[in-house]
């Protein structure tokens, strides 16, 4: 953790106030501070894994400062696109959009739904497999 001691010991007694609850308290004198945390003591390591597994602020804060910085900046093009990126183009048209029928409400306006006609077999059944499903 890239800060200062007194925010890390913030954040661990908010970790260790959700999760001293669920402690024996022989446990609670040995994780009571994070100064008392030596990561090379395997037994300690397991304790803090076992305690604070299923503490929402622990895992929020792993989510939100480790695990998902790290993995969004993994990939250097962007990987999603909606209905608003069709028309962020050169050309000022939407293109290339595959998605069902029951979303052309959500399109902007510029773009149209085509159903090209070797498609309309599948649509028709898929529009039936939908009116069985709402039954």
């Amino acid at each position: 953790m890239k800060k200062g001691s007194t925010e890390k010991e913030n954040i661990y007694e908010e970790w260790y106030s959700i999760s001293c609850i669920n402690m024996k308290e022989k446990d609670k004198m040995e994780l009571k501070s994070i100064r008392m945390i030596d990561l090379t003591n395997s037994s300690q390591k397991e304790k803090i894994c076992y305690y604070f597994r299923m503490n929402m602020k622990t895992i929020d804060y792993w989510l939100n400062n480790i695990v998902f910085p790290r993995d969004t900046k993994q990939f250097s093009k962007q990987l999603i696109s909606t209905a608003w990126h069709l028309c962020d183009n050169n050309w000022k048209k939407p293109i290339g959009f595959s998605g069902t029928d029951d979303n052309k409400r959500l399109l902007l306006l510029q773009v149209k739904q085509q159903i090209i006609s070797a498609d309309e077999e599948l649509c028709n059944k898929w529009k039936n497999d939908l009116s069985h499903a709402k039954k």
